[in-house]
């Protein structure tokens, strides 16, 4: 029989993760899923950061770029689930807010 201490180091911990839509939560957890996204409003209110990226340099994308590209607000009014998405404006203050410069890491 193996001792206490040999048997932990054989078992190795496993975890199985999962990426469901709503349907395939509330199957399996058996509880209702979160009612929308984060919205900006709840991010802000938490304190997480803000990221302002200044890469005037880099110029402006190809015009036609992100023309095939639709919002989650143009999604959810073809499938007529309206409503769905907070696009109110929210107020960040400085301090909440992280400037970025192109090609260099936060911090340098």
């Amino acid at each position: 029989t193996a001792q206490r201490g040999q048997l932990k180091k054989a078992v190795s911990p496993m975890q199985k993760k999962r990426i469901v839509d709503s349907m395939m939560f509330r199957e399996i957890t058996g509880f209702e899923p979160p009612s929308t996204p984060v919205t900006a409003r709840t991010y802000t209110e938490c304190g997480l950061p803000w990221f302002d990226l200044y890469d005037e340099e880099r110029g402006d994308l190809q015009a036609d770029l992100l023309d095939g590209i639709k919002s989650v607000k143009q999604i959810d009014k073809k499938r007529k689930l309206g409503g769905q998405q907070d696009d109110s404006s929210v107020d960040v203050t400085d301090g909440q807010t992280v400037v970025l410069k192109a090609g260099k890491k936060s911090g340098s």
